[in-house]
């Protein structure tokens, strides 16, 4: 393929695309990344193709092996070495004319300022293409070997350089983009340092192509910027650099994104019919797509999806930018001299001059947008007087007249309005919780005056507006979605209290919705949409407290207005409609009166596309990026830190997200139904009979349905189906799914809808379609809806609550699985699932034919390798836990079986052949699990075998490679502890796994993170890991602030008020330690003990260490410290020896 230093053009291009072909077959690519040195001369030979090098050249040319270290480092340990300059300069190039090195920075520059571009106009080879084609191929597997040290720093080095010889959009962006992103995936989490040089090195010329139009690069482009934007961000460690050198670079994406350059993207608004409005719960916040008071519904499609990721970026960056012109306000607004002319520069408050835009009709639905993302993810960022502007502004768009922008202004209010009563109770909350004490700080105090002032000033303001458009056609949806949050949300001042639950002394609040009901059926809402059913609801809650409302009935007449605005029989609509059942539910209990609350749970599917990928593992992997960059640990949540659970039991939640209460005895006797029942029965039943008519009336020719009316009116026969027909209809589709012939007549499903061909089965028909991911997730949804009712649906008809048996299904699933593992494996996740929750039983025979065939599966070339293969093995395992435990003493045989099972993995994960992180994670669940069914692990009766336990195999993982392994264990680890016999052998097992070298900073934060959950775990052992965690800041300043978050949440979990208490707890074993260690005290930083200065640390930590200090047996050396560190003390607390101890001087 190549002649010394080139290649060989007669055969090179065949070569390539022939490793390509090899790479695309999972398990050869499996086979491949064994054999590391291989697949790195892969790397670099497909690499020096695209960047136009010697075929020779190694990976690691001009890339340092060894950081300098800081210069303004404070640690005096000789193994910490300061690594946040490394190939802080391109050697091989010279710097642009004017521009300096940032020698102390923690970040370097600009990539712009430093970097000059390489401009050819040499073509692009049919040979480069496919090297990067191979190399998006390589770099997309989750088992690609670059996590090494080795690997990392050049290939990202590598990926920079693409920039300087491709400066413009060519064919090579497209799976340049896709390797850069795949590369991240891999290496963000775990080589922090290193993502943080390429993002500030690369971001500049990431933003050059912001002028694509190219859907596939936009989508590449966005999700790299997202993945980049925390690491560029990031906060400095201590001793570095406060400086911010990424500012230039935010301003210019800042400016792009406006459409103030010349690089603007014809992206459309997110549509509101896109967006879903309710509030999310607290547990529900955090997912990718969801926001506080808003989520995707189900018509958002990939350029909404696109959208919505854009929004949140945006709105990031617009914090990040006003925050820095807030603290730098002068040198925002005067230009620097060592910058370029070309560069834009932050001239006016990001904030304001959005609100300017905001009033300019072209953009103006775009920005209220922006804004409404700026509000729901960095309300309290803005001081007071910004929050007020921004209030203001938007009180003045909801009186425009175009009907979207008020909408869109309507969510910024409900937004807002929930923001500013979460935040007032995060703040008591945190004053409760706080681990040191101290007053709430001014910001704090004036921020809940503010937020009190709002309150009595604004909110009447907007409930009126709200509720005099809640009969708009176009504004209806968002006015009451707005009115629903004030009505439990506004007026609460600085404590989050529900007009529904407390006493209504708003007469106004009163008399709107007096006047509301009696006009709602001439004057009311369009259609029950999502939030119109939750107002409602609420507005029939608040009646019911008052004795005038109560006596009107205004049940009736929102039940009169139901029956008069909803048409689910009518299925013509081209648009799905913008409720969903769970919704129209709602309503139908607060119009019963029913004291019994659903938790119907309705499923919103997103679409499948890179950017929903991105968003999701973004949030999947939030917890241990905030820790990573921001030091910064989930919250503690308690059982009384919620208002909601002061409620009495069988209250609903404020916004009907309530849940099944006590069930109701089979033996009860049911109530006759009221006047209300009866006329919602009747409204159904003629619904029914409107669906019904134009099948009965008209002949198969006649009637022709769009698909929308063709897949209401197979909802409305689902329900009216009987569950003996249903469950065969479920059983021949997942016969379908599976590939398996259908037992229904052969043209009871074959439709001549002029797309497929005559006498193509529907077996056939799916799986030529299998391949797009799409149609897979569409596929796997089929298949878990019909397992789903085929074993949840019997065990709801009796009452005695025994796990289904269907004896039909588990075989159809055996047969699957012998005859195609592909569709098996789209299906048995729900199926394992529900034999894991015991609502599908699984026989002993059965079990032992599922063992066989898996077994067989897992020694084939395709599946050794397979991670999806092997998910659902380990899945399978842990289904069938409880089985196989019992059989431990029954069945010797197949107890034998699954035990081979358990040390096929174990001695897996022991040489190292286990590549995928997902499959070492689900093996750590899978133990867990075990442990906690079996402590004593009688299942592992042969003694031999000891090493391949669980409770050898998890103390192991935490050297595990990968962050996303090591977070999971170091909380399995900690659990240990609670069934272990001696958890002080324990505890030196673990602790001899730990990293001891301070320049691993990943390693580092792993060990801070395992020793601070064994601290809450154990008090047994809670002096060692506390004693270890203290003693790293002795030699590295880098990890203070990772220690002081972990020890704070550690005194929080504790319940102690504060964390000084964890310190006076084990102060004297400290002392002792730190005398040993010869060290001091005083080198610890006043915060991680948990007091407010130098002072008061020292006056309230003296006692406890002075007879450490004092009374010291053995060692002269030993002795000699102690007095001097008493002393020093003494000084501390400005008062002399004698006068802590009295008659020391004589002594």
């Amino acid at each position: 393929m190549k002649v010394r230093e080139t290649l060989i053009p007669s055969v090179a291009l065949d070569f390539i695309k022939a490793y390509e072909c090899v790479a695309s077959h999972p398990p050869h690519l499996a086979r491949l990344e064994e054999d590391e040195i291989e697949w790195e001369e892969i790397v670099e030979l497909s690499l020096n193709v695209v960047l136009r090098k010697p075929l020779r050249t190694p990976l690691a040319k001009d890339i340092p092996s060894q950081d300098p270290p800081s210069p303004s480092h404070t640690d005096n340990s000789e193994m910490f070495v300061e690594d946040s300059l490394a190939y802080n300069e391109d050697e091989d190039m010279d710097a642009l004319p004017g521009s300096k090195r940032r020698r102390g920075a923690s970040q370097p520059g600009p990539a712009a300022s430093k970097h000059p571009r390489f401009t050819t106009s040499k073509p692009v080879s049919a040979e480069q293409v496919a090297c990067m084609s191979l190399l998006s191929v390589l770099f997309k597997s989750s088992s690609a070997p670059l996590l090494k040290s080795s690997i990392v720093r050049p290939v990202l080095r590598s990926l920079e350089g693409f920039f300087e010889i491709y400066s413009s959009e060519t064919s090579l962006h497209h799976d340049f983009l896709a390797a850069t992103l795949s590369t991240l995936k891999h290496v963000s989490l775990n080589h922090k340092d290193d993502v943080v040089r390429f993002a500030a090195n690369s971001w500049d010329r990431l933003l050059d192509l912001w002028g694509t139009k190219n859907k596939a690069l936009k989508e590449g482009l966005v999700s790299i910027l997202r993945m980049l934007f925390p690491f560029l961000t990031a906060d400095p460690n201590i001793g570095e650099s406060p400086t911010k050198p990424w500012i230039e670079n935010l301003t210019k994406l800042w400016y792009l994104m406006c459409g103030q350059g010349d690089k603007r993207w014809n992206l459309d608004p997110l549509s509101l019919c896109a967006v879903r409005l309710e509030v999310s719960t607290q547990d529900d916040y955090q997912k990718a797509f969801r926001a506080k008071t808003f989520r995707a519904s189900a018509q958002l499609d990939p350029f909404q999806a696109l959208t919505w990721a854009m929004l949140e970026l945006q709105a990031d960056c617009l914090a990040k930018l006003y925050q820095h012109f807030e603290s730098n306000p002068v040198s925002s607004t005067q230009p620097q001299s060592t910058q370029s002319s070309k560069r834009p520069r932050l001239l006016e408050n990001p904030v304001t001059s959005l609100l300017k835009s905001v009033q300019q009709p072209p953009m103006r639905i775009y920005n209220l947008q922006i804004l409404l993302f700026f509000i729901d993810r960095h309300w309290n960022t803005p001081h007071e007087s910004m929050q007020s502007d921004i209030i203001r502004t938007l009180l003045d768009h909801v009186t425009n007249d175009d009907g979207t922008v008020q909408s869109w202004a309507f969510v910024c209010l409900a937004a807002l309005a929930s923001a500013d009563c979460d935040n007032a109770a995060s703040l008591l909350s945190s004053q409760t919780l706080s681990a040191s004490a101290v007053p709430p700080t001014t910001i704090q105090t004036r921020y809940m005056t503010s937020v009190s002032t709002r309150g009595a000033s604004t909110w009447d303001s907007v409930w009126t507006h709200a509720i005099r458009r809640t009969n708009s056609p176009q504004v209806c949806r968002a006015a009451c979605h707005t009115a629903s949050i004030l009505l439990v949300y506004a007026n609460t001042g600085s404590a989050r209290q529900s007009l529904v639950r407390s006493s209504l002394t708003s007469h106004r609040v009163l008399s709107e919705i007096e006047t509301l009901a009696k006009d709602l059926d001439v004057q009311g809402p369009v259609a029950p949409f999502d939030s119109v059913c939750t107002f409602l609801s609420l507005c029939l809650k608040v009646a019911n407290q008052d004795v005038r409302l109560y006596r009107m009935q205004l049940e009736e007449k929102v039940l009169t207005w139901l029956i008069d605005s909803w048409r689910p029989a009518h299925m013509e609509d081209p648009e799905a409609p913008l409720y969903l059942v769970s919704d129209v539910l709602t309503l139908l209990e607060a119009i019963c009166s029913s004291s019994q609350r659903s938790s119907l749970v309705c499923r919103v599917n997103l679409p499948q596309c890179l950017i929903v990928e991105t968003l999701i593992a973004e949030e999947q992997t939030r917890v241990i990026r905030d820790y990573l960059l921001d030091a910064k640990l989930p919250s503690v949540k308690f059982d009384g830190s919620r208002p909601e659970s002061s409620a009495s039991p069988n209250e609903s939640s404020d916004l009907g997200n309530a849940t099944f209460m006590a069930p109701i005895p089979a033996e009860t006797d049911l109530v006759q139904p009221r006047s209300r029942e009866r006329k919602i029965s009747v409204f159904f039943l003629k619904c029914l009979e409107s669906a019904l008519s134009p099948w009965q009336e008209g002949s198969d020719n006649t009637i022709v349905l769009r698909a929308p009316a063709a897949k209401r009116a197979l909802d409305i026969a689902v329900v009216q189906a009987t569950f003996s027909g249903i469950s065969e209809v479920f059983k021949d589709i997942l016969r379908v799914v599976m590939g398996q012939p259908s037992k229904l007549p052969a043209d009871a499903m074959v439709v001549d809808d002029s797309f497929s061909t005559a006498g193509r089965s529907p077996s056939q028909s799916l799986g030529a379609t299998l391949g797009t991911a799409a149609q897979i997730s569409a596929t796997r949804q089929v298949a878990g809806i019909s397992i789903l009712f085929l074993s949840v649906g019997p065990l709801l008809q009796q009452s005695a609550g025994e796990p289904t048996r269907d004896k039909e299904l588990t075989e159809l699933m055996l047969e699957g699985a012998e005859l195609d593992l592909d569709r098996f494996l789209l299906a048995c996740p729900v199926y394992f699932n529900c034999i894991r929750n015991q609502t599908l039983n699984l026989s002993l025979n059965h079990l032992a034919q599922f063992i066989t065939v898996l077994a067989d599966h897992l020694v084939r070339y395709p599946n050794v390798k397979s991670e999806e293969f092997n998910l659902q093995m380990i899945s399978f395992l842990d289904a069938t836990l409880s089985l196989w435990i019992s059989l431990a003493n029954v069945n010797q045989n197949a107890a034998d079986n699954f035990r081979e099972l358990f040390d096929h993995y174990s001695k897996h994960l022991l040489r190292g052949r286990l590549k995928h992180w997902k499959i070492r994670d689900s093996v750590a669940r899978l133990y867990n699990r075990y442990l906690t069914l079996d402590p004593s692990q009688n299942a592992w009766m042969d003694q031999d075998e000891q090493t391949t336990s669980p409770m050898y195999i998890l103390p192991m993982l935490i050297e595990d490679i990968d962050i996303r392994v090591r977070f999971r264990v170091v909380v399995i680890n900690a659990r240990l502890f609670e069934i272990s016999k001696n958890p002080m052998a324990l505890y030196d097992t673990i602790r001899q796994k730990y990293t001891t070298e301070l320049e691993h900073f990943e390693l580092m934060l792993t060990r801070i993170l395992s020793l601070g959950n064994i601290m809450v775990v154990s008090s047994a052992v809670r002096r060692g890991p506390y004693w270890h965690l203290l003693e790293t800041c002795f030699f590295s300043t880098k990890y203070n602030r990772h220690i002081e978050t972990l020890l704070t949440g550690v005194s929080q979990r504790m319940g102690l008020n504060k964390l000084s208490d964890l310190f006076e707890a084990y102060a004297y074993q400290l002392a002792f330690s730190i005398l040993q260690g010869e060290h001091n005290v005083l080198q610890l930083p006043v915060n991680l003990l948990g007091y407010r200065d130098l002072k008061e640390r020292a006056n309230e930590t003296i006692r406890a260490f002075t007879p450490a200090n004092l009374v010291v047996v053995g060692n002269p050396t030993i002795k000699e410290a102690g007095r001097s560190l008493f002393v020093g003390h003494c000084q501390a607390t400005q008062r002399q020896p004698e006068e802590v101890i009295p008659g020391l001087q004589n002594k």
